[in-house]
């Protein structure tokens, strides 16, 4: 009587094989996703650095010399605070944020985070605070993870932040001029 079907020896080697082409397909699936997420990752710093860098460069151009201040006292991220101009009485420029005289607009990192907080004339925080960008480095190579250069009417403002997963670490670096007004 003829028997068919497979030995063991047979099946063992078909699943040593199957098990093989399992273990390069998990392999190759693993890095695609890792590839993914670091360049998901990539590309929120950009979008958020590049965010952050913009809406205080908007701010900053809008107001002149005379009301921008610096502050470069702490080593590891400058602060600056500013008013811009909100309405013209008498051929004189009232100055202040969000629509009331005398508030200023401060941006600053605290715990990492850089933020922009409105004051009134006292200091007196008048609104919640923006959160701009998340993880901005601290000092690093001898350049601040947020500065702002100042060289007359020219500001150059420079924002770097971080990110760390699963042991890497990368950073996006924006740096932009702005323009004060006359």
């Amino acid at each position: 009587m003829k028997r068919t079907g497979f030995t063991l020896i047979e099946v063992a080697i078909v699943a040593v094989i199957l098990g093989v082409m399992l273990m390069a397909v998990m392999v190759f699936t693993r890095s695609t996703q890792n590839a993914y997420e670091s360049v998901s990752q990539d590309t929120e710093l950009t979008f958020n650095t590049r965010r952050a860098v913009e809406r205080i460069a908007d701010d900053l151009r809008r107001s002149d010399a005379d009301h921008v201040t610096v502050d470069h006292t702490n080593p590891d991220y400058d602060s600056v605070e500013l008013q811009v101009p909100l309405l013209m009485k008498a051929g004189t420029v009232e100055w202040g944020a969000e629509r009331e005289v005398g508030w200023k607009i401060q941006y600053l990192v605290e715990d990492g985070n850089l933020i922009r907080r409105v004051v009134d004339a006292s200091g007196v925080r008048m609104r919640m605070d923006e959160v701009l960008a998340v993880r901005v480095d601290s000092l690093w190579d001898g350049k601040k993870g947020f500065s702002i250069t100042e060289n007359g009417d020219l500001l150059t403002l420079t924002v770097r932040v971080v990110s760390r997963d699963s042991g890497r670490r990368w950073w996006r670096q924006i740096t932009t001029a702005v323009s004060l007004r006359n």
